[in-house]
């Protein structure tokens, strides 16, 4: 396997169309023969970094390929009719044909190929006298017959995608699906014939800008004259599961461009005249220029994130016959400078932030899947969502998720429907604030940070009493409803964080709600009864009653929180981010029970060095007795560890003596009580199963042979 693979690598072939012919019949003669074959100019992928294999690993590539053809190595079993377009394979063919438009043409270089006079339907001049240019089409087989090209047309023309209508200057134009949700928003701000003109004979500066927000992305892009006037605006949506700014802002980028070449091209502009576009996202621009300026694609470049939408940027801007420049300007400069006395580049992206702003609150639909785009030959779909960015994240996340939800259901004792319940976004955004001490509050999320319950059960020296009032079990539920004294007073303060929390923010029932029921778990009350408050906020009960007012302190809000005050600020026309809202609270408990928690760890092993003595003497101690109890239970050789004479002075000896001890003969002991137990456990199964080997059963075996010997 790994010779047949040196091999397929050398000859840089991913399918059995790489190393056959046209016609998909028999294999080509130079993919038999160890040959250094020059680099294929023909490969328009990536190619594989293989040097040339050795003459054993050829025998056996060639053993493989008769497996699968005969000694002329004619296929077995012939490919079918090529199904792609040359622009979806992974060559460049020699010769290309256009059903559409009965076209023939021959390569060039790259994707140049130079087309071929047409004699009639089906025939073609054999020699080319027009240049190179751009080929649409299928891979084909070319016959030469008296002095003509005859294609045998062996393909199977894919049905073309279903096109819409865009009018653009008065003009219909067709657009596929992807390309008219981009532009389908436009709006000419001139008439058509003073925008046509000024089109044709002034230069032009475009500015677009984008958002993220409620889960969804927008963009927006204006344009407009050098001399200010402005010609078009359009906004639109930017789809993805995730959405984020990178991404908003490049499908601006690549809403402005398209416009252009649909313009260009229905316009048949000459493109005189340069084009400068503004956006405030210097990471846009970086990527754009690092992609403009590459030779060559590496397939790990297709893992970044957004690189779809990067792509096709690009090759566009290729495809354009004018350069444009993409520069940086400073975003949302209106907020600290009046509008009028900005720049006109600054003045344009307020606009275009505008656009994408008003689209987002105007509309509420947000596409989760992204229409294919172009020159993005592959996409993931998880659970019926496009990922664009940090696919391995992805993935693993897709992967682990599922189990952890189960495993909380099991840990909380929750029924399925609470998972969904949960403001999982919310807690999301919570949680990158304590990266640095990452473990403390995963473990505390999760219910297994170490108390007394769970050290004990990890390790039997460890107490399991509470520090403060001495309940028998320290569990994490005990940690924060401790009856000590410095406990109530930590509840205490976190009720009164909660009541002043953003008082002229915060929806007064909400506070009132959170505190009775934080209040009722400390005192462990049933909950709130829905009864009690108004019908608005029964809902919000409801779900945190089946979460658990112990998951606030966990970051495991209900959804219904934000929804609630949101409403709540619409009716008293508060500006007031609800999420910002949300994620404040979320991170106050959180930060009250990492209070409590270095207030019990205090507890548990000392503020001073007399207290944190004592706690291990306690162990160390108990360790001590446990070793001692196996001194008659190890193998002889080993009890002279146990000295009486040394016991008492062992016992007695300081903890760094103690430690020292245990340290230096705990290994031993256990291996030699292992051994004595293996033992043990030998010499009866040989007993049980061969009774001779018992001694007395051997004596008594002795006497009575003696005894029944004749004479």
């Amino acid at each position: 396997m790994i010779q047949i693979n040196s091999v397929r690598r050398y000859l840089q072939a991913q399918t059995l169309a790489d190393i056959t012919n046209v016609q998909g019949t028999r294999l080509l003669p130079q993919v038999l023969q160890r040959t250094i074959h020059p680099p294929r100019i023909t490969t328009r992928i990536s190619t594989f970094n293989q040097q040339l294999p050795h003459e054993p690993a050829w025998r056996t590539w060639r053993r493989f390929l008769r497996t699968i053809s005969n000694s002329c190595y004619v296929l077995y079993q012939p490919l079918g009719d090529w199904l792609v377009e040359i622009h979806q394979g992974r060559h460049w063919p020699a010769y290309v044909y256009d059903p559409a438009n009965d076209i023939l043409y021959s390569h060039d270089k790259d994707d140049q190929y130079f087309p071929h006079s047409r004699i009639e339907p089906g025939i073609f001049e054999l020699n080319h006298f027009i240049r190179p240019v751009p080929a649409h089409g299928y891979p084909t087989a070319v016959e030469i017959t008296m002095g003509t090209l005859r294609p045998t047309c062996n393909f199977i023309q894919a049905n073309p995608a279903r096109l819409q209508i865009l009018t653009l200057c008065t003009h219909q134009v067709q657009l596929q699906p992807w390309e008219y949700a981009l532009l389908q928003h436009c709006t000419e701000l001139q008439p058509s014939t003073s925008l046509i003109h000024t089109l044709r004979t002034c230069p032009l500066i475009t500015c677009s800008d984008g958002s993220a927000a409620n889960g969804g992305g927008t963009y927006g892009f204006i344009v407009a004259a050098s001399n200010g006037q402005r010609l078009v605006a359009c906004h639109g949506m930017a789809p993805g599961a995730n959405a984020n700014s990178f991404r908003s802002e490049a499908y601006g980028v690549l809403a402005t461009v398209r416009w252009y070449f649909q313009v260009f091209t229905t316009l048949q502009l000459t493109g005189h005249h340069s084009i400068k576009h503004y956006l405030d996202n210097q990471s846009v621009i970086t990527r754009i220029n690092q992609s403009m300026h590459q030779r060559i694609t590496f397939p790990n470049q297709r893992l970044l994130p957004e690189q779809d939408v990067i792509d096709e940027i690009v090759s566009t801007l290729r495809m354009l016959p004018t350069s444009i420049t993409v520069a940086w300007v400073k975003g949302h400069q209106d907020a600290i400078q009046n509008y009028d006395q900005l720049p006109l580049a600054a003045q344009m992206n307020c606009e275009a932030d505008n656009l994408a702003t008003s689209f987002a609150n105007n509309c509420d639909y947000h596409s989760p899947t992204v229409i294919p785009l172009p020159h993005t030959p592959a996409a993931l779909h998880l659970n019926g969502t496009s990922i664009t960015g940090h696919i391995k994240f992805r993935v693993r996340e897709a992967a682990s998720i599922p189990i952890l939800h189960r495993y909380l259901c099991q840990k909380f004792q929750w029924d399925e429907e609470v998972i969904h319940l949960i403001d999982w976004m919310t807690y999301r955004y919570i949680l990158p604030k304590y990266q640095k001490s990452r473990i403390t509050p995963v473990k505390h999320l999760h219910a297994i940070s170490p108390t007394g319950h769970i050290a004990h059960r990890n390790d039997h020296h460890q107490p399991h009493e509470c520090p403060a009032c001495n309940q028998e079990y320290e569990d994490n539920n005990h940690v924060i409803v401790c009856s000590y004294v410095s406990r109530s007073a930590w509840r205490s303060r976190t009720l009164h964080l909660i009541c002043s929390y953003q008082s002229n923010q915060s929806d007064p029932y909400f506070l009132d709600i959170l505190r009775d029921g934080v209040s009722r778990y400390h005192h462990q009350l049933p909950p709130p009864q829905v009864t009690q408050y108004p019908q608005r906020y029964q809902h919000v009960i409801t779900t945190q009653n089946k979460i658990g007012w112990d998951q606030v302190y966990r970051g495991r809000w209900s959804k219904t929180w934000i929804s609630a005050q949101e409403a709540y600020q619409r009716r008293t026309s508060k500006n007031a981010n609800s999420t910002l809202w949300m994620l404040g609270l979320g991170r106050l408990l959180i930060d009250q029970w990492l209070l409590v928690w270095h207030l019990r760890n205090e507890q548990r092993h000392g503020t001073d060095q007399l207290r944190h003595s004592q706690l291990q003497a306690q162990i160390l101690h108990s360790q001590m007795r446990e070793l001692y109890s196996y001194r008659h239970k190890v193998l002889p050789c080993d009890q002279h560890i146990f000295q009486e004479s040394l016991e008492s002075h062992i016992f007695n000896s300081s903890l760094d003596a103690l430690e020292s001890w245990i340290q230096t003969y705990q290994a031993a002991i256990q291996a030699s009580l292992a051994q004595a137990i293996r033992r043990g456990r030998l010499q009866n199964r040989m007993i049980t199963e061969y009774p001779a080997f018992n001694p007395i059963v051997r004596a008594r075996h002795q006497v009575d042979s003696v005894d029944l010997m004749p004479g």
